[in-house]
């Protein structure tokens, strides 16, 4: 239906060069890449046929809310997430979309306060967690608030306070999708709404001895079960809590260490603003932290310096963990490295701390 709906979309405007071959859904395939967030990126095939069943679900969920709106992304189009819902979500529904990429939130907001060039009134907004929670700082959403349709966020955690904060400037909740260029989309909620995820309508959710999720849907190169890769706690067939990767539990001298759990706990103290956790090896695994501060926490630095600073946040991680476990390495810096997808690489990370 993608094929269809944007033939019927051009054909009254373009004469026909050539009469083309039918297109077997089958075998229509386009070649996408992982995020390499984790590590090296890796090739992933999908056929029209997953892509139009995950449209159909798409749909079905989102679509009475979404129909006759322009759809704005903050996103790139050359990974899943931006390809269905920038791309071809818009052009399934029959709905106009922005080829601008929007780096910057003064552009999205002006986007969207001048609807009316496109013939609709509202905006779908894609973005991810590394837009969205810095928007209220740095725009003025009240004005526009009432002319988004639904704004998505994916790509990585958003934190409740981030979608708190969003809605209080808005007036709109946030979409979060969970998925992956593996599986695809597999779950949806509104975090202010509500901490469970709810599967999407055409995928089976159940959980292994490690209690990791795993998936099966129409949106799978394979009919068995797929890892997703975060630990979960099943509500029921069609609900659950999602807790940290498994990939993200390592041991640091036959330790085990929760670095998202490192992390949540730094960010509580009032001089962090937002940190990475990862262990680099070498001759012995060591703990490091990239740290964004906050005005305080820059106060303190500009005042006493980088090892003051330093000692009082692993002495805020004391009373949590053994001293073997505590970072060794702490960068700082003025934001996080996120990348077009709202994505932190461990590579970029990682490459701040080689000498």
């Amino acid at each position: 239906h993608i094929i269809d709906n944007f033939s019927s979309l051009i054909a009254s405007e373009i004469e026909p060069v050539a009469n083309y071959e039918s297109i077997h859904i089958a075998d229509a395939k386009v070649y996408l890449f992982t995020s390499g967030s984790s590590g090296t990126p890796k090739r992933i095939t999908k056929n029209l046929r997953q892509l139009t069943a995950e449209l159909d679900d798409l749909a079905k969920v989102f679509g009475e809310f979404i129909r006759n709106s322009a759809f704005l992304a903050t996103v790139s189009h050359q990974h899943i997430y931006g390809l269905l819902f920038r791309v071809l979500l818009p052009l399934s529904l029959r709905c106009p979309f922005g080829a601008e990429f929007h780096e910057y939130p003064e552009t999205l907001v002006a986007a969207t306060a001048t609807l009316e060039k496109l013939s609709v009134e509202r905006a779908v907004w894609v973005s991810s967690p590394a837009h969205l929670k810095r928007m209220p700082e740095l725009v003025d959403l009240t004005a526009i608030g009432d002319k988004l349709a639904l704004v998505f966020s994916s790509g990585g955690p958003l934190s409740l306070d981030a979608a708190t904060r969003f809605y209080q400037a808005a007036n709109q909740d946030i979409h979060e999708v969970l998925g992956s260029t593996e599986t695809g989309g597999v779950a949806y909620r509104i975090q202010r709404q509500s901490n469970l995820w709810q599967r999407f309508p055409s995928v089976e959710i159940k959980s292994d001895d490690r209690d990791a999720l795993l998936v099966r849907s129409p949106f799978l190169e394979t009919a068995h079960f797929q890892a997703l890769g975060n630990r979960v706690e099943l509500v029921d067939d069609q609900h659950f809590h999602l807790h940290e990767r498994i990939d993200r539990i390592v041991k640091v001298e036959e330790k085990r260490l929760s670095l998202p759990e490192l992390e949540r706990r730094l960010q509580k103290h009032p001089a962090v603003q937002e940190c990475a956790a990862l262990v680099i090896e070498g001759k012995r695994a060591t703990v490091c932290v990239v740290a964004q501060l906050s005005a305080k926490g820059q106060a303190l630095l500009e005042q006493q310096g980088k090892r003051q600073v330093t000692e009082t946040l692993r002495h805020h991680l004391e009373s949590f963990y053994e001293t073997v476990l505590l970072p060794k390495k702490w960068r700082f810096v003025d934001t996080l490295p996120y990348n077009a997808q709202g994505k932190l690489p461990v590579a970029q990370l990682s490459a701040l701390f080689q000498s």
